[in-house]
């Protein structure tokens, strides 16, 4: 089984790297490679008396920064979606548990809405707690 390396000469700043990689295409490294020269180049004209390294050092730090926010981004979009996803579901079952009702009353079992599904799942309650009333 031979894995297929990507491997690209990369100048950043004044040295050429080879870089390797599995998963990105060698328009990808250069586009990297790109930015960070960018970035590299706005870091020693903002402080002229750092080093490339030190730049370089500084340039790391930015993008684990950015890393992390988008992550947190991230995470709390999923946190959103799941929630999202629980209430689906919620609404689905509230949803299944209307069409049976309907079939039981010998009505057509479609619903049109969750607003609906809730009204009846809320009448057959209702209906519930004044018969249990009643038989008391």
């Amino acid at each position: 089984m031979t894995e297929n390396i990507t491997r690209y000469k990369a100048q950043i700043g004044n040295t050429t790297y080879t870089l390797s990689s599995k998963n990105d295409s060698a328009t990808h490294m250069e586009f990297v490679a790109k930015l960070l020269n960018e970035q590299l180049s706005e870091i020693q004209l903002q402080s002229s008396d750092l080093s490339t390294e030190q730049a370089a050092i500084l340039s790391a730090f930015n993008a684990l920064s950015d890393q992390i926010k988008l992550q947190e981004k991230l995470n709390a979009a999923e946190e959103k979606s799941a929630k999202f996803e629980s209430r689906i579901k919620q609404i689905e079952e509230i949803e299944a548990v209307a069409k049976d009702l309907l079939v039981i009353d010998g009505k057509n079992p479609e619903v049109k809405n969750h607003l609906e599904a809730q009204r009846i799942v809320n009448e057959a309650a209702r209906r519930n707690i004044q018969r249990f009333g009643e038989e008391k």
